[in-house]
């Protein structure tokens, strides 16, 4: 967020330059050194992931979604990550999220999620197949347009099941905590995946 662009009117926003910036000095955190091919190839997949959040395709993208949905590759614990992303989210700081926030808040994690495991940065990792080739072995729909699309109406139907379940108004996150454990994984399963263990168990299969 240090490296948004805030406006006077409006939510701040990134760069792709503010992005990679952003990024980079990430990566210069790693207690041990980070090898020129490995950054480069971090920084490549990272752009993919800005570039799906560019949804306007004007090399700006909004600096809460991304910040947020960041937090998906970042250690720590689930929980932690789902609180800091809706107080990000929560601009008015009044401890709830209406409709159209909710729809971002989910969308910013499962924009991280499927760009990252369709991005052509993995294509020579045989270890796990992309998205793209899992409906046996054929090619589908991976391009930026088509992954916004599915990502946008993955995050509506989960929040409209959500919003269903506590009866509508906005949320807060003790009761959108409560909603979660109580069955709502069901219908934004994708949230599981903010626990990191569980990507290191499925490298393992």
């Amino acid at each position: 967020m240090e490296h948004a662009s805030k406006p006077r009117s409006g939510p701040p926003t990134l760069s792709r330059k503010q992005f990679n910036t952003a990024m980079e000095g990430v990566l210069a955190l790693s207690k041990t050194p980070t090898k020129p091919e490995t950054k480069k190839e971090l920084m490549e997949l990272l752009s993919t992931v800005f570039t799906t959040f560019d949804v306007n395709e004007k090399d700006r993208a909004s600096a809460l979604e991304v910040a947020a949905g960041i937090t998906v590759l970042c250690n720590g614990r689930k929980s932690d990550k789902l609180e800091l992303a809706f107080d990000l989210i929560d601009v008015d700081n009044d401890g709830k999220l209406d409709h159209a926030d909710m729809i971002m808040y989910l969308k910013s994690f499962l924009t991280v999620l499927v760009r990252v495991t369709t991005s052509p940065t993995l294509e020579d990792d045989r270890r796990e197949p992309p998205i793209s080739r899992m409906q046996g072995g054929a090619k589908h729909g991976d391009d930026t347009s088509s992954i916004q699309n599915v990502i946008e109406a993955g995050s509506q139907l989960a929040v409209k099941v959500a919003t269903d379940k506590m009866k509508g108004g906005p949320i807060d996150f003790d009761k959108f905590a409560q909603y979660y454990t109580a069955g709502g994984f069901q219908s934004m399963p994708w949230l599981e995946l903010l626990d990191l263990n569980k990507w290191l168990l499925a490298a393992r299969r």
